[in-house]
């Protein structure tokens, strides 16, 4: 998918160069610059990662915000009519984020159900208005309650002992989350992302496992992030 992104900005700069030429040897006069071209940098970029990513929500409220504001800038609708807009909208972004997700993921669902109502070892992190670093040791888990409210933690688990499945619960509100895993184990992800970013930036991602990590993510206005 990283391919996909690099392709798309790469014709888009190659087509902005051949234009830029063009103008500078007076072939063709046109203008790059027009009313509300910064507007591209929110639209392609969602336009994008509505093609790469599971999770379409955030993308497409980016390019609604981007359309709507090109469209303010061309004089084509008036931004007090925007304004009104915008709530009613980001109510329907989240009603359709969350009717979908329950129609989703539905054996991850049940199974984070039974890990959750199942008594086991527990750790819990909370990292509020702070920066939090955690080297998780060898003890064995069985699940973490992670919580980043305007902060920032970043959690280490190569060296956790897993005897059996675990849990991880990760809620960043306007806040970070990162989760630096072991490379021999499956995660199992379900994600809520309410205009943030949840993203396994791990390059080898094992499947079919032994040892798994269920990860229910939710990021609103925040970001979490498995390396």
């Amino acid at each position: 998918m990283k391919k996909i992104s690099n392709f798309v900005w790469g014709i888009l700069f190659i087509i902005i160069g051949v234009i830029l030429g063009l103008n500078a040897l007076e072939i063709t006069n046109i203008n790059l610059f027009f009313d509300g071209w910064w507007t591209l940098f929110i639209i392609i970029p969602s336009c994008i990662g509505l093609v790469n990513d599971k999770d379409k929500v955030g993308h497409i409220f980016g390019i609604f915000i981007g359309l709507a504001l090109l469209l303010v800038c061309q004089n084509i609708i008036d931004f007090d009519i925007l304004w009104k807009l915008t709530v009613p909208i980001i109510l329907i972004l989240i009603g359709l984020s969350l009717v979908f997700k329950n129609q989703t993921n539905e054996n991850i669902k049940k199974e984070i159900k039974n890990l959750t109502n199942k008594e086991s070892k527990t750790k819990e992190y909370c990292s509020t208005f702070s920066s939090m670093n955690i080297k998780a040791d060898d003890e064995e888990i069985e699940k973490y309650e992670l919580d980043s409210i305007f902060g920032e933690l970043n959690i280490n688990l190569t060296e956790v002992k897993m005897e059996k499945d675990l849990l991880i619960n990760a809620t960043a509100i306007f806040g970070s989350i990162k989760l630096i895993v072991p490379e021999d184990i499956e995660i199992k992800l379900l994600s809520t992302p309410i205009f943030g970013d949840i993203n396994d930036k791990r390059k080898k991602k094992e499947k079919n496992k032994k040892k798994v990590v269920y990860l229910n993510a939710t990021a609103i206005f925040g970001g979490v992030t498995i390396k």
